[in-house]
């Protein structure tokens, strides 16, 4: 909250000293910068900061005549048009200010995109080249721009007249020249097969995403069945996109025309789409949110019907802690699309977990899980993960089962499955079911650290097979040295052997590793109770009572730990 009221007062201080350096006769100015108006524009900018955008923009229309003078304004105005998905309008605001107001990197790719769309080829270039030219454009944007510049000469002469297009794109971007030639290709129809299979077959980038442009390519040539091996050869049945989830729904029930109605490489406002949209998910990837919205409402806008982009727009809020925003978003897919709609219903489960409670959120999930006519076994798997989740393990196990009965036991997520039920069967002590199916998993995976770990662990508990478990332990801390679970198992281990010295060494580390758990702090504690250290022990009970992700029954035993020690 303090960090917060300090940029407000620096926003503050730098907008009175803008005001100071007005010139005394300019008398627009000084009716510009009135009270009212100063108090429009920062009642509007703190709303913008609390991304209350709607209450933002509000306050900013009343002030718009500060666009002729106040540059940050400009700025602000813009990025909360975008927000709120107005990009005619964004457009028609820049254009009627003058350019020294509207000269920065992100008004002239939107307005480049903007003519781009609409065929002013020579206009779209020429704000891209202004792009290229201010020096307060971050070598990202000039990518940007050179890439929709790219794309200009392509949809105005329909053709490619330079062998080298992409030659201006640095090498570590390489990625975004072999996807923009793809998509170039398809909408020239030249070597479209050759360029969308060099995607589908790299070996150092998951193009996973581009498996739906070539099947959707394949669908609208009436190669359908071509499409359909495609999705077979490069799909998982458990671990693929949504995108790609929904696509197999739409070919089982063939729906083919779902497929082709949402894209069309021949459109060229649907390649800037997909083409900010990427921009987009490199900006969420490195958390910089704001700026992936900015490029993902723009990608929404040339391409509304492409839907699944929202989701990705919905998962930005909700990292920002949006939950308003984001289930919003997310209320918008309906049952139709079976995938897109099942993905709703699990993050608004999560949201209303956060919102409400565990017992709602559960119910909302499940009543619309049971609706789902025909769900497939990625469904179910999810079923079984949520359960496991929320804590009610005799469920997860039985989704478990149905996935496990269905599954090739040669499936790559054949093991895991089994480690997953076999720890909800631990959690509801039915051990030896546990044991076998960590066991069976350990068959196919010997030297799975997680699974070594947690079968170990729970033999520790029991005090059972301890020097086998003590085996196990090693061998998965010899894998992951750095995991902070494993490192506390071991520490653990040699506390029930009585080896307070040797279980310090790792529990400390465990705690460097991962200083904010409950389970591996309390650890410690004991480890320095059967040490002498009382006072030491007693520090690192209280320090657990204080952490928010302590379970109830946790804190009941460290509160008897502080009256009775260990």
């Amino acid at each position: 909250m303090k960090i917060k009221l300090y940029k407000q007062c620096f926003f503050i201080l730098v907008f009175f000293c803008l005001f100071s350096n007005i010139t005394a006769n300019s008398s627009n100015n000084i009716k510009s910068y009135s009270k009212e108006n100063i108090s429009n524009y920062f009642s509007g900018l703190l709303s913008s900061r609390n991304n209350d955008i709607r209450e933002s923009r509000e306050f900013f229309v009343k002030i718009k005549e500060l666009s002729k003078i106040h540059f940050p304004f400009v700025k602000e105005y813009l990025s909360i048009l975008v927000q709120e998905q107005e990009i005619e309008k964004a457009t028609d605001f820049l254009r009627n200010i003058d350019n020294q107001s509207n000269n920065f990197s992100e008004a002239n790719i939107i307005l480049g995109a903007n003519y781009l769309a609409k065929k002013k080829y020579d206009l779209a270039t020429e704000n891209l080249n202004l792009v290229n030219q201010d020096s307060q454009s971050s070598n990202f944007d000039k990518l940007i721009a050179n890439i929709l510049i790219n794309y200009s000469k392509v949809f105005d002469k329909k053709e490619i007249e330079d062998k080298k297009l992409f030659q201006d794109i640095p090498e570590n971007y390489e990625n975004f020249t072999i996807i923009q030639e793809a998509f170039i290709n398809c909408y020239l129809n030249k070597n479209v097969d050759e360029s969308f299979l060099k995607l589908l077959n790299s070996t150092e980038i998951d193009y996973t995403r581009y498996i739906f442009f070539y099947v959707n390519y394949l669908f609208s040539k009436k190669r359908n069945n071509e499409a359909v091996d495609i999705i077979k050869k490069y799909t998982d049945i458990l671990d693929s996109n949504i995108l790609l989830d929904q696509t197999k729904f739409w070919i089982k029930d063939k729906k083919y025309s779902e497929i082709t109605k949402i894209f069309d490489c021949k459109n060229p406002e649907h390649l800037l789409s997909e083409f900010f949209y990427v921009i987009a998910n490199l900006y969420s990837g490195e958390q910089l949110y704001n700026k992936s919205n900015f490029y993902l409402n723009l990608s929404i806008y040339f391409n509304p019907k492409f839907q699944i982009n929202q989701a990705l727009l919905a998962e930005n809020y909700l990292q920002m802690e949006e939950y308003k925003k984001s289930k919003k978003i997310y209320e918008l897919f309906n049952k139709k699309n079976t995938i897109f709609y099942w993905h709703s219903v699990k993050k608004i489960s999560l949201i209303n977990s956060d919102l409400e409670n565990e017992t709602k959120a559960l119910s909302f999930l499940i009543n619309n899980f049971n609706n789902i006519k025909d769900p497939n076994l990625k469904i179910i798997y999810d079923v079984a993960n949520l359960y496991r989740g929320f804590g009610k393990f005799k469920e997860s196990i039985d989704y478990y089962t149905k996935v496990i009965n269905i599954l090739d036991n040669k499936h790559p997520s054949y093991a895991d499955i089994l480690y997953r039920r076999g720890a909800s069967y631990e959690r509801i002590k039915m051990w030896e079911n546990s044991d076998k199916d960590l066991l069976e998993s350990l068959k196919i995976n010997p030297d799975d650290p997680h699974v070594l770990n947690y079968l170990a662990y729970s033999w520790l508990e029991r005090n059972y097979k301890i020097d086998e478990a003590m085996d196990m332990l090693l061998l998965a801390h010899n894998k992951r040295p750095n995991d902070p679970y494993i490192t506390d198992s071991v520490g653990w281990a040699y506390y029930l052997q009585g080896d307070y010295v040797k279980a310090k060494k790792f529990i400390r580390q465990a705690i460097k590793l991962l200083p904010s758990d409950p389970i591996i702090n309390d650890h410690y504690a004991d480890i320095l109770w059967k040490l002498n250290k009382p006072l030491q022990a007693n520090y690192f009970w209280k320090y657990v009572l204080n952490l928010e992700d302590i379970k109830p029954e946790t804190k009941k035993k460290i509160k008897n730990k502080l009256i009775f020690g260990v």
